[in-house]
């Protein structure tokens, strides 16, 4: 595999690489800030589940308090 990279690189001249740089660039670029985005998206949604004053998590004690007095109810 190593072997076969080292062929491909050897084999580019200075015009594709100049074709190849760029489009490097902006694969690399737009995967990180995917990655950024999702970070802060789950952040943001955990913060707001920990936000003891949020409908949202009002709903998950809600939920939490049926569930445990359904189990001590059987």
């Amino acid at each position: 595999m190593e072997e076969k990279l080292a062929e491909f690189i050897l084999t580019l001249n200075k015009d594709t690489l100049l074709i190849y740089i760029p489009i490097i660039k902006w694969v690399v670029g737009i995967i990180s800030t995917t990655g950024i985005g999702i970070i802060i998206y789950y952040i943001h949604k955990y913060h707001k589940c920990l936000d003891k004053d949020s409908d949202f998590s009002k709903e998950i004690a809600l939920e939490a308090r049926k569930k445990i007095l359904n189990r001590e109810e059987t």
